[in-house]
């Protein structure tokens, strides 16, 4: 969350707990998704191999909206495009899954314990592609966490969640 709102809460709600909110999480993703888009953009346009360059840039450019729109919004159309930055972009379109992951967590997880579960599977695939919202839920567990699991000391009570 930001660093300021974090402080003023803090400062004037003393008895309130700021942790990580779905939302701010889901923009962190998108906001790393579209950062690796950026940066596969820029790095296709590098390449000298002319056919290879043209491939990817063909499945890149103008796809940002398609990647970090609910996959279940999308059109045909929009469908179809997202199939084809999957293809010449994996890597992309693996984070694009990862993320859609995380939202079907909270859409579809009636019971906490089983939402937590999911949530734990989901950081495990996460955090090699979304270190920043990784680590932005990360916080707001370890405010959720009790000083102790089962009486453990809290950093392996942490270390238990994502492993």
């Amino acid at each position: 969350m930001w660093k300021p709102y974090n402080n003023v809460s803090e400062a004037l709600m003393l008895q309130a707990e700021v942790v990580a909110d779905r939302f701010y999480v889901m923009k962190q993703v998108n906001e790393e998704l579209d950062e690796a888009r950026k940066q596969l953009n820029k790095s296709a346009e590098a390449l000298k191999n002319q056919s290879e360059k043209s491939r990817i840039l063909s499945g890149i450019p103008k796809r940002k909206y398609i990647l970090l729109k609910n996959e279940c919004d999308l059109r045909d159309r929009e469908k179809s495009k997202l199939e084809s930055v999957k293809k010449v972009a994996p890597q992309l379109g693996e984070m694009s899954q990862i993320k859609e992951e995380f939202r079907q967590i909270f859409d579809s997880n009636e019971d906490w314990v089983e939402g937590l579960l999911n949530l734990r599977d989901w950081l495990k695939d996460a955090r090699s592609f979304f270190q920043k919202a990784v680590g932005q839920l990360f916080g707001g567990l370890e405010k959720l966490l009790p000083t102790s699991i089962g009486g453990l000391p809290k950093e392996l009570s942490k270390e238990l969640i994502i492993n």
